[in-house]
């Protein structure tokens, strides 16, 4: 939280790191697709707006993007997977100011990282007990026995 110790921890590694040659080529800033990242940036708004159990019983996933020219802004579909009618309500709060927030922090975020603008289409799904099944755990890109 304070940053103590992490200029040690930094010194360390560039002293005691071997250097090698590099695994990707330098315009390619990850192993991860786009959606991913976006993603990642809607589940972080999760954590950051509801921090208490709802975030924990959500799943992002990005169902499209479709990038455009001409001026046009990006269109980003997403949807987040709750397991109860009741998180679902807490993810809208009331007259969808919730949504409508979590919606703007992500879209402002999503427009940085993608260097355009974004239309995010951000939608609440209900799948009950989807942590527990196999199948919807799949859907999601989870596996649910990973040592298997």
């Amino acid at each position: 939280r304070t940053g103590a110790g992490v200029e040690d921890v930094r010194a360390f590694c560039v002293d005691n790191c071997p250097l090698g040659p590099s695994l990707y080529p330098k315009d390619v800033l990850s192993e991860h697709p786009e959606r991913f990242f976006i993603g990642e940036i809607i589940r972080e708004k999760l954590f950051l707006l509801y921090r208490k159990e709802v975030p924990y019983a959500c799943q992002v996933r990005v169902v499209n993007y479709i990038k455009r020219t001409r001026g046009k802004k990006d269109r980003c579909e997403a949807e987040i997977v709750v397991e109860r009618d009741t998180q679902k309500g807490i993810l809208i709060g009331r007259k969808g100011a919730a949504l409508k927030e979590l919606s703007t922090k992500a879209r402002l975020d999503i427009e940085e990282f993608m260097q355009a603008g974004v239309y995010l289409d951000l939608r609440i799904k209900v799948k009950k007990d989807w942590r527990r099944s196999e199948k919807d755990l799949e859907a999601l890109g989870f596996s649910a026995n990973p040592y298997a």
